[in-house]
């Protein structure tokens, strides 16, 4: 019962293609680094020049947010054992992955 905020790359000709699906990247966040920060028109530019000089591969790549939701800071992408203060960020990652493959051309 929790929503999370994410950032999602799409390579170039993701909508076009039917037939392609994509390796899938999970990009976690460095200390004080944000999903706007990471998923911005700046970052896919740079990503899709890799692309197109074939040093990256067409991939999806996905940042999820990993802010502790209950008190907006401490530790991140971990379950918290003192629930009062943090939140179960480990679960939550798997509902992504889950809803990624679902709603995504993944493989």
């Amino acid at each position: 019962n929790r929503t999370m905020k994410f950032g999602i790359y799409l390579p170039p000709g993701y909508s076009r293609s039917r037939t392609n699906y994509y390796p899938v990247l999970y990009f976690l966040l460095g200390y004080n680094m944000s999903v706007e920060g990471m998923a911005n028109s700046w970052v896919k530019a740079a990503l899709d020049a890799f692309i197109v000089t074939s040093e990256m591969q067409k991939m999806i790549i996905v940042i999820p947010d990993g802010l502790n939701y209950k008190n907006g800071r401490g530790h991140f992408f971990v379950n918290q054992i003192d629930q009062e203060r943090g939140d179960n960020f480990k679960d939550y990652f798997f509902d992504l992955v889950t809803f990624i493959d679902t709603y995504y051309k993944t493989k």
